[in-house]
């Protein structure tokens, strides 16, 4: 996939949160920006092409959504490196799947749905059960300080 120009993916945008305050939700099931129309569709030509997977198709697509992919998928983790990891995973999931796409149907569901199910895919992860468990030193410690006691 060709390389954005660097005003509509610059490391600042992907730091702050989207200026539109309905863009995502608490959680995936509350809808994204597809569900309130802030996305505009691109235009039923580049849409078209989507499935050849045209160069300037896939720009044009990039540059549209991957600051909003990007918005939706950190409000939800809440964590900037992880939000670009799974952002990363969406856009490689929908490369992957667009000679499958109909170009008759909207595109904004279709990419918000693999964002959240990224999303899913990642809270059910064994790797993220693990980072949200927390250990207590006082807990660990104390059965120790207990014997010592004794």
């Amino acid at each position: 996939m060709p390389a954005p120009d660097s005003s509509s993916t610059g490391s600042a945008d992907r730091g702050a949160a989207p200026a539109d305050p309905d863009v995502g939700g608490p959680s995936p099931a509350a809808g994204g920006p597809e569900e309130s129309g802030r996305v505009p569709e691109l235009d039923p030509a580049v849409r078209a092409a989507l499935p050849a997977l045209d160069p300037d198709a896939l720009q044009q697509f990039f540059a549209r959504y991957f600051d909003r992919v990007y918005g939706y998928v950190r409000r939800l983790v809440r964590s900037d490196h992880l939000a670009e990891d799974l952002t990363q995973d969406v856009f490689l999931h929908v490369h992957r799947s667009l000679p499958n796409y109909d170009p008759e149907r909207p595109l904004a569901p279709w990419v918000f749905t693999i964002a959240a199910n990224k999303v899913r895919d990642h809270w059910r992860s064994r790797r993220a059960q693990e980072d949200r468990r927390v250990v207590s030193i006082d807990e660990d410690i104390a059965p120790m300080l207990a014997d010592e006691g004794a």
